[in-house]
C-alpha cells in the first residue's frame, strides 16, 4: 500500500504542477491584455447575465476549497514523518 500512496502522491503532484503551470500564465496574459475590462464593459452593455457570475464565483471558491485541501493534507503528511 505505501507503494500505491507514493504513486498517487506523485501523481498528484504531476497534475497540480500542470494545472498551475496552465493556469498562471493564463491568468497573467487575461490581466494584462484587457480582457477583464472587456467582459465588464459587455456585461454592462447587455445587462442581465448575473448567474453566470454567481456560478463563476462558486467555481472559484470551489477551486480556492482545493488547494487549501491539498495544502492541508500535505502539511499532515509531512508532520506524520
Amino acid at each position: 500500500m505505501s507503494d500505491l500512496k507514493r504513486w498517487a502522491a506523485r501523481l498528484g503532484a504531476l497534475f497540480t504542477t500542470l494545472t498551475l503551470s496552465i493556469l498562471v500564465p493564463a491568468a497573467a496574459w487575461a490581466s494584462t491584455n484587457g480582457v477583464a475590462d472587456a467582459l465588464i464593459e459587455e456585461r454592462r452593455r447587455r445587462g442581465g447575465g448575473g448567474g453566470i457570475f454567481i456560478i463563476g464565483a462558486l467555481c472559484c471558491v470551489g477551486v480556492v476549497v482545493v488547494i487549501a485541501v491539498i495544502v492541508l493534507l500535505v502539511s499532515r503528511g509531512r508532520r506524520r514523518k
